[in-house]
């Protein structure tokens, strides 16, 4: 009987030791587990068990979330255990809750269950507590539950400090949701002039001074500028940064970065170049961000000479260039044709530092494409493979000090495919794509196929280009530019039957061939014209003009120059002539292909007058026709005997008009009877006739441009010799 008593009062006395050990437990651990003589604590070393270690927490971490040992009693499946500890201790599960929002690991799954706990449970009280939350859904993407919170803590009597507004901003920013993030910051504005006219301060202290009055509101314009950068709306973004002064907000460099980073996805250039000179002038310190940011805003306008200018600018004030903004100086000078400057800068990051990478090669592997050095292309890719990049700088270096080797990707390959292209070393870019690329365990893509057809098309080697097209149709990676390609292929070599069939493969969609564009019309036209099948060449226009349910391409200034070109093969220059009006007029856009295949058409009809007319034309709209009048217009005066007129013509490079009217008419050769529709006779022709149709120049003037000058009037006629007397 007396150990039936101790023993029960063991067993009485043992729920209350367990609970005090288990309760000094989650006070050092932040854990909690089940009451009970079945309680599961979390394994040694684990990151439950670390003590409040949020970095590298997760779900799985959390008791609940992993299967319960086979010794072991099952536990729910999903976070904390629910009664309990903890109903008696709520600290001890709002950290843990806490805990899983603070990682970066953590799912939207995860933190949208850590909110529901917290909130069923009346967990949340503070400000601090709800910007902790806030901030892990927005790591999550869980914007509209961070809105949703901020707006539950304003109606609440919990309150929302700027640093809760602030947090919600930026989740709607890490959600790429502009719209909601300017929202937010008008109502987080009118709560501030609603406070600072009720109160004779700016605003009140709250949560323990945590408000800091107006300038708390300069991070919440930062974040709500940065939400805009980020979908490239960079019209708001620089209207958020022009109206700060106005709300009596101070501008600092995050402002600058947002506002610069905002042009930059807006390839606006010059305003970033701008904001840039302005932060310098207002005494603020760029940093590394401010130029990269610049440089990459001069890479997307084009401006090469700022970008490699604003290296040197921070080589001088001492801040240490990242990889990503000399990857864009070298992308700037890939863009601006400048291979040498490329080269340049990429010698210079093996040197100095930091350490290129594969990004930095492959822009520089561009450059030398671009500049036809298909040599020091494939050099670079060699060094490449190779593992190179040079001993400069620690961006990409391990712990211990060692490099990592760059691991190239199909990028590169395709770069160098393309460089063999440019320097009609099809052998090489087959070899590229066909024995390297496996060796060096690299998929093609659908672009490595495109640039292999594109290098063999231009060095007229259709045959082999069919070959790697057929490939890339087994591979299923055959997309419409696999197939503009070939048709180029084909349209190089002279190939027009072969580009007609393909297209009448595109038109009936066989084999899983796309729709055709403009661009499949455009290089089966061009094949048709240069196989001198010009009819066909404008039937394919007639059904790109149409409306057919086939495709849904529209012509554009190329398609009206090429089908111009095929009009200019078959002496139809009326009709060429109506097309070119039509793209002045209707298009108002013009080419100088398009010009050139006009006075193509009428050099063909031998109507040298009215191409020496459209001449001017193209003057007025910028364009040099010295190129086309010698390839096209000076044969055709020197075959109908006028060469003193075509040496003073290109004499004075357009600069006078010669007297067209005082020339006298060519005399009728053999061979002209139904050679061309209108030959030159040398009787006026009929009014309204075809022969007296000249170039409308006067309706097809841009505005604001000057008339055209008059024409020369005529010299007055010679005067006859007297007849010689009569003999007797």
């Amino acid at each position: 009987l007396e150990q039936d008593e101790q023993q029960q009062q063991q067993q009485q006395h043992q729920p209350h030791q367990q609970h005090q050990q288990h309760q000094q437990q989650s006070h050092q651990e932040g854990t909690i587990g089940r009451f009970g003589s079945d309680a599961w604590h979390p394994p040694k070393g684990s990151l439950a068990a670390a003590g409040g270690a949020s970095a590298g927490r997760s779900w799985r971490d959390l008791p609940g979330a992993a299967a319960a040992p086979a010794h072991r009693t099952s536990r729910p499946p999903h976070g904390p255990p629910v009664g309990g500890l903890c109903e008696a201790h709520g600290v001890g599960a709002k950290r843990a809750w806490l805990d899983v929002l603070r990682s970066d690991e953590a799912s939207p799954d995860e933190a949208r269950r850590a909110l529901l706990e917290l909130r069923s449970r009346g967990l949340l009280r503070t400000p601090k507590e709800l910007t902790i939350v806030v901030r892990g859904l927005g790591r999550a993407s869980l914007w509209a539950e961070a809105a949703r919170v901020l707006v539950d803590a304003r109606s609440s009597g919990a309150g929302a400090d700027d640093i809760l507004e602030t947090a919600t901003i930026s989740a709607c920013e890490k959600g790429s949701q502009w719209e909601a993030a300017l929202t937010l910051l008008s109502g987080f504005l009118h709560k501030l002039q609603a406070t600072s006219s009720s109160s004779s301060t700016h605003l009140r202290q709250t949560s323990g001074g945590r408000g800091n009055g107006w300038g708390g509101a300069a991070p919440a314009f930062n974040a709500a500028i940065s939400a805009c950068e980020k979908a490239k709306q960079w019209e708001w973004a620089l209207a958020l940064f022009v109206s700060m002064p106005d709300e009596r907000l101070e501008r600092d460099i995050v402002s600058f970065n947002a506002a610069i980073s905002a042009c930059e996805k807006g390839h606006q250039s010059a305003l970033a170049l701008a904001l840039l000179a302005e932060a310098t002038q207002r005494a603020l310190t760029p940093n590394v961000i401010t130029y990269s940011a610049a440089i990459s805003a001069c890479e997307k306008g084009h401006r090469w000479e700022w970008a490699v200018h604003l290296l040197e600018v921070m080589e001088d004030k001492n801040v240490t260039p990242q990889v990503i903004a000399c990857s864009a100086a070298i992308s700037a000078c890939e863009k601006g044709e400048q291979w040498e400057h490329a080269l340049a800068l990429l010698e210079r990051m093996r040197s100095r530092g930091p350490r290129p990478n594969v990004i930095s090669f492959n822009a520089a592997m561009s450059a030398c494409e671009k500049g036809r050095r298909w040599q020091v292309s494939l050099q670079l890719l060699d060094e490449l493979w190779s593992g190179g990049g040079g001993a400069g700088g620690s961006s990409s270096s391990s712990s211990s000090g060692a490099a990592r080797p760059l691991r190239p990707s199909t990028i590169s390959a395709n770069v160098a495919i393309s460089a063999c292209g440019r320097g009609s070393r099809w052998d090489a870019a087959l070899r590229l794509l066909e024995v390297e690329m496996p060796a060096r365990r690299l998929r093609p893509s659908s672009a490595s196929f495109s640039a292999a057809t594109n290098a063999c098309g231009q060095a007229t080697q259709w045959q082999v280009a069919v070959h790697i097209f057929a490939g890339a149709r087994r591979a299923e990676l055959a997309d419409t530019v696999a197939f503009n390609t070939m048709l180029h292929a084909f349209s190089e070599g002279h190939a027009w039957p072969n580009a007609l069939e393909l297209f009448g493969s595109m038109l009936r969609g066989l084999g899983g061939a796309p729709r055709p564009d403009v661009l499949s019309f455009d290089s089966t036209m061009a094949a048709c014209q240069r196989g001198f099948a010009w009819p066909r060449s404008l039937q394919l226009f007639e059904l790109l003009t149409s409306d057919c349910t086939t495709h849904t391409a529209r012509p554009s200034a190329i398609s009206f120059a090429v089908a111009a070109s095929a009009c200019a093969q078959g002496a139809l220059w009326e009709q060429a002539l109506a097309w070119h009006e039509q793209v002045l007029i209707a298009e108002g856009s013009a080419t100088i292909s398009g010009f050139g295949a006009v006075v193509s058409a009428f050099a063909q009809a031998r109507r040298w007058v009215d191409a020496l007319c459209l001449t001017e034309q193209m003057k007025a709209h910028g364009f040099d026709p010295e190129d086309v009048l010698r390839t096209t217009l000076a044969p055709v005066l020197m075959d109908v005997g006028k060469q003193a007129w075509a040496a003073k013509f290109f004499q004075s490079k357009l600069a006078l008009q010669p007297p067209l009217e005082a020339l006298p008419p060519r005399a009728p050769r053999r061979g002209d009877r139904g050679r061309h529709p209108a030959p030159l006779q040398g009787s006026a022709p009929a009014p309204g006739s075809a022969a007296t149709r000249r170039l409308p120049i006067a309706q097809l003037e841009r505005p604001g441009l000057p008339p055209a000058p008059p024409p020369l009037p005529p010299p007055p006629p010679r005067p006859r010799p007297p007849p010689p007397p009569r003999a007797p």
